[in-house]
Formats: C-alpha cells, sequence, structure tokens
C-alpha cells in the first residue's frame, strides 16, 4: 500500500516536472514573439521614414541593425539555455541515471513487489 502511493507521489512529480518543462519552452516563445513583434514595428516604422531624407535612411538602417543584433543575441541566449537545459536539467539526470541502470523503472519496481508478495502469500500459506 505505501508502496503504491510512493509510486504515485513519484509519477506527480514527474507530471510537475514535465508541466515545468513545458511552461519555461512557452516563456521563452512568448519572448520570441514579442521580440519579432518589434522588430516588425520597427521594420514598419523604418520604412515609414524612408523617404525622409539620406541621414534618416542612415540612422533607420543602423537600428535595424542594432534590432536584428538584439534578436540574434536573444536566439543565442535561448539556444544556449535550452541547451544547458538539456545537459543539466532534471530530464537529462533522470536520462543518465535510467543508462546507468539506476532509477524509477516503475515496471521493475512493479515485478519486485509481485515477487515479495508471492513469498508472503506462499508463506501465510504454509
Amino acid at each position: 500500500m505505501h508502496a503504491d502511493y510512493a509510486l504515485q507521489v513519484g509519477k506527480l512529480k514527474d507530471l510537475i516536472k514535465s508541466a515545468e518543462a513545458k511552461v519555461r519552452e512557452h516563456e521563452r516563445e512568448v519572448a520570441i514573439a514579442r521580440t519579432t513583434e518589434s522588430v516588425y514595428k520597427a521594420t514598419r516604422s523604418i520604412s515609414d521614414n524612408i523617404g525622409a531624407s539620406g541621414s534618416k535612411l542612415l540612422n533607420a538602417r543602423e537600428s535595424l541593425d542594432r534590432i536584428k543584433r538584439r534578436h540574434e543575441e536573444l536566439a543565442d541566449r535561448m539556444a544556449a539555455a535550452e541547451s544547458l537545459d538539456k545537459e543539466t536539467g532534471t530530464r537529462a539526470l533522470e536520462i543518465k541515471l535510467a543508462e546507468a541502470g539506476i532509477g524509477g523503472d516503475a515496471e521493475r519496481a512493479r515485478r519486485v513487489m509481485e515477487r515479495i508478495r508471492a513469498r508472503k502469500t506462499d508463506a501465510e500459506g504454509q
């Protein structure tokens, strides 16, 4: 009975970890969407002001270049964060432990419990 509760607790913890990872992923996607929207607005603003004069065109181009650089830096940071999460995140540790034969193999735990219960039943029956 206690083992069943422990198994359920483990499953719930895994679900929470998975949900947290999804939230982080959605937050990154929202940040990308906001940045893209800013770039579009800046591009539209630049396009509206291009005809004013040569210096405005130069300034607009510089602004667009700065925005692009910021967008690239953000994309690089997000890629680095995702890479770190894959290498050092909770799920990465679970995978490494499983590869080493350590960890929460639920089926293996269930089989062990069945053997223990069978021995107990055999002992009580004798």
